[in-house]
C-alpha cells in the first residue's frame, strides 16, 4: 500500500468540542494524500464515543490508557505515521484548507534536501475576541538563532520530514511547556536540518487568556527557560554575550505579555522594565509605563502587530 505523503498528528484530552472542529478541518483539506493520526490521551468525557463514530479510512486512532501528557501523544503519533511529512495540529486549533496543498506544492517545487518548513499562523485571543498573525520569521543562523528566541513557533507552525524526525529523541516528554521549542534547538544542530520558511498564515490557534491559564502560564515559561538553559549550557555558553542578554531580554519581554494578558499591571511593568534593562531598547519602557497606567491601549497595539 502507498505511503501518504503527510501524516497529520492530532493529540486530544478532555475536548470532545473543540477537536470536532480540528478533525474536520483536516479532512475538508483540499489535498487529500494524508493520513490523520488523532491520539487519545485517555480522555475521560465523550471524546472516544465522537471518534468511534468516524468513518474514513485516512484516520488511524491511538488511545492511552493513562494520561500521559500532550508530548507522549504527539510521539506516540510520530513513531506510527507513514506519510513522508509529519505536520502537527493541536485539539483546539484548525487547518486552512488549503494548508497540506500549499506545502505539497512548495515541497514539489524545492530541493529534496529540505527537512524542515515552518510558517506563520492566525493568533485568535479567545477573551478579547481578536486575532493576528504570529511574527515568524526566517533566519540565516538557524542553529544559534533559535537558542536565543523560538521564531519557529509551535507545533502548528511546521511540517517536517518524518524519517528526519524519527532519528532524534522526538519530545522531551519530562517538559510540561517549551517542549516543541527545546526539539527545534536539538534538530536545527543536526547536518541535516535544511530548513524552508513560508511566510502565509496556515493554520488558526486560540489563546486562553483567562487569569488562571495565564498564572500557570508564567510559571511554566520560567521553568523551561531554566530547563533549556541547563540542558543546552555548552551551546548558550558558546554565543556571544549580546546574544546570550538578548535571550534574557526576550524572556523578560515574554512574561510582561502574559502578565499584560491577565491584566496585573505591576507584574507587567517590572517586566517589560527588566527587558529595558537588559535590551536598552525605547519601546521596553514605553510598554513598561503603557502596562501600567493604559494596559488596553497596549494589548490594542500588540494585537495589531504581525
Amino acid at each position: 500500500m502507498k505511503s501518504p505523503f503527510f501524516s497529520v498528528i492530532l493529540p486530544t484530552y478532555n475536548r470532545r468540542e473543540t477537536l470536532r472542529c480540528s478533525v474536520e478541518s483536516v479532512l475538508a483539506q483540499s489535498y487529500s494524500d494524508f493520513e490523520l493520526i488523532i491520539v487519545d490521551d485517555a480522555s475521560q468525557d465523550d471524546t472516544r464515543e465522537y471518534l468511534q463514530s468516524l468513518d474514513d479510512p485516512r484516520i488511524k486512532f491511538i488511545r492511552h490508557e493513562r494520561n500521559m501528557h500532550v508530548s507522549e501523544s504527539r510521539n506516540s503519533g510520530v513513531r506510527v505515521a507513514d506519510g513522508k511529512w509529519t505536520v502537527f495540529l493541536d485539539d483546539d486549533d484548525r487547518m486552512d484548507r488549503e494548508k497540506l496543498m500549499r506545502l505539497y506544492t512548495v515541497l514539489s517545487n524545492s530541493e529534496n534536501s529540505v527537512t524542515f518548513i515552518h510558517h506563520p499562523v492566525w493568533i485568535h485571543y479567545a477573551q478579547e475576541k481578536v486575532k493576528r498573525i504570529s511574527s515568524n520569521r526566517s533566519s540565516k543562523d538557524y542553529a544559534k538563532e533559535i537558542l536565543v528566541e523560538n521564531f519557529i513557533g509551535g507545533p502548528n507552525n511546521v511540517a517536517v520530514r518524518t524519517d528526519f524526525l524519527k532519528s532524534t529523541a522526538l519530545f522531551d516528554t519530562t517538559m510540561k511547556a517549551g517542549e516543541d521549542y527545546e526539539l527545534w534547538i536539538r534538530l536545527a544542530q543536526r547536518k541535516r536540518f535544511v530548513p524552508l520558511y513560508l511566510n502565509e498564515p496556515l493554520a488558526h490557534i486560540t489563546i486562553d487568556t483567562n487569569v488562571q491559564s495565564l498564572d500557570k502560564e508564567f510559571d511554566q515559561i520560567k521553568i523551561a527557560f531554566e530547563y533549556i538553559s541547563d540542558r543546552h549550557s555548552d551551546l548558550i555558553a558558546s554565543l556571544p554575550t549580546s546574544m546570550q542578554r538578548k535571550r534574557k531580554m526576550l524572556l523578560k519581554h515574554r512574561l510582561g505579555v502574559v502578565c499584560l494578558h491577565g491584566r496585573k499591571r505591576v507584574c507587567s511593568f517590572f517586566s517589560f522594565l527588566n527587558a529595558f534593562a537588559l535590551g536598552g531598547k525605547a519601546k521596553y519602557l514605553g510598554a513598561a509605563f503603557l502596562a501600567l497606567f493604559s494596559p488596553n491601549y497596549l494589548l490594542s497595539l500588540r494585537h495589531k502587530v504581525r
